[in-house]
C-alpha cells in the first residue's frame, strides 16, 4: 500500500473525452445537474470515509472536477476511528503554509 505524503494536494478529474456530465454553465453560473449533484454529495461525504483528510477549495465544472485535498498526519487510509477535521477548523489554525503544502513527491516547498 502506498502511504501519501502529508500535505496539501491539487487534484482535478477531467471526464472521458471530455464529454460534459455534471452540468451546464448558464449566465456565468454552474448548474449542476443529476450527475453533478452526485459529484458534489459523493465529494462532501468523502471524510466519511476517508480518515486524515482534510477538504478545501473544489469546483464541478461541465467536464472536469477540481479541489485540494489535505492529508493531516499521514493517516489515510487507516481507518475511521480517526478525528477528522474539516477546513477551516481551529485545529489547524497555525499551521504555516509550507508545513503543509507538498510537491507532490513528498517534498516541502
Amino acid at each position: 500500500m502506498i502511504t501519501p505524503k502529508s500535505g496539501a494536494y491539487f487534484v482535478a478529474i477531467v471526464t472521458q473525452n471530455r464529454a460534459c456530465l455534471f452540468g451546464d454553465v448558464v449566465d456565468w453560473e454552474m448548474r449542476l445537474n443529476e450527475f453533478g449533484r452526485i459529484v458534489e454529495f459523493t465529494r462532501h461525504d468523502l471524510v466519511n470515509h476517508v480518515a486524515g483528510i482534510v477538504l478545501d477549495a473544489f469546483v464541478i465544472m461541465p467536464n472536469h472536477v477540481c479541489g485540494i485535498v489535505i492529508i493531516v498526519n499521514n493517516t489515510v487510509g487507516s481507518g475511521l476511528g480517526e478525528k477528522i477535521v474539516e477546513a477551516g477548523s481551529d485545529e489547524i489554525v497555525g499551521v504555516g503554509f509550507n508545513e503543509i503544502v507538498g510537491t507532490g513527491s513528498g517534498e516541502k516547498l
